[in-house]
């Protein structure tokens, strides 16, 4: 999971860094439209699209039916359970594009959700960051040493002894990303630190580093997740989350990405000649 999460951070930032400069909602709507096209011709290719035309067509059947003999009650109720059969027809018929769009999907959400989840720390900025150990190697907690350079610095160290976590309160200093560097015993590894100009900056911020959990690893893919035998659990960062608003309401980023995909997709349905 390590070497696709590897993959897949190093694209996106290479594509999105491009374009950090753009308005994070502007981008948000650009992203969702793209993918919006591309799942239309995917949906057009791996469905059954005569199929599905048909019935669609008998749907349509069924809904005039529907308007024309609604005096009828016999006859309305009979064309509503054909309705409902054929509607699961439909589903049934988009079942195998789903299914082939899923995993591609998710890994885009989650790959969304390091630009768009949170905020980078801004200068002045003070965030708690958190060590969790495994209950097992607690009595180690002391060897745990962190060292950050500018523009970062490193203040009250806290050590949990029932919630086996060690905190300190990471201070920021300047607009530049930065990195914590840590180390116990013989394990080291280094914690980015996103920092922008301003909360609104558009950069990646990856507020954990993931434990050895199969959702763990899907669901922070920014930095290589803990091994199950680490005596690290995992590393959080507390940052602030970001707020995109559209057309003056701030909606979630990942509502926003859905509604407006899915939108486009149906717009350009003609245009790619597909049936949905």
């Amino acid at each position: 999971m390590n070497l696709v999460n590897r993959i897949c951070t190093s694209l996106t930032d290479a594509l999105l860094g491009v374009f950090s400069g753009w308005s994070p909602a502007l981008l948000l709507i650009a992203i969702s439209a793209v993918l919006g096209i591309l799942m239309a011709i995917v949906f057009r290719f791996t469905s059954q699209q005569a199929q599905l035309k048909r019935v669609a067509d008998l749907s349509r059947a069924q809904v005039l039916a529907i308007k024309l003999f609604k005096d009828e009650l016999g006859t309305m109720f009979v064309s509503l359970g054909r309705l409902f059969r054929y509607t699961g027809l439909r589903l049934w018929y988009s079942l195998p594009p789903a299914l082939v769009m899923v995993i591609p999907f998710v890994l885009v959400l989650v790959q969304l959700a390091r630009w768009y989840e949170h905020s980078p720390l801004v200068d002045g900025d003070v965030a708690m960051l958190e060590f969790h150990l495994n209950e097992a190697d607690w009595s180690r907690h002391e060897q745990l040493q962190l060292e950050a350079a500018a523009p970062l610095e490193l203040t009250h160290r806290h050590n949990d002894a029932v919630e086996k976590v060690v905190t300190w309160n990471v201070h920021a200093h300047g607009d530049d990303a930065a990195s914590i560097d840590w180390r116990l015993g013989d394990l080291t590894g280094t914690k980015r630190i996103a920092i922008g100009a301003s909360r609104d900056a558009l950069a990646p911020v990856d507020a954990q580093i993931a434990g050895p959990s199969f959702w763990d690893r899907l669901l922070y893919p920014g930095e290589p997740a803990f091994a199950s035998d680490a005596p690290i659990r995992e590393v959080t960062l507390q940052v602030h989350e970001r707020d995109t608003p559209i057309l003056g309401l701030n909606v979630p980023w990942w509502l926003t990405f859905l509604v407006v995909s899915i939108l486009v997709a149906m717009l350009v349905r003609p245009l790619v000649g597909v049936q949905f």
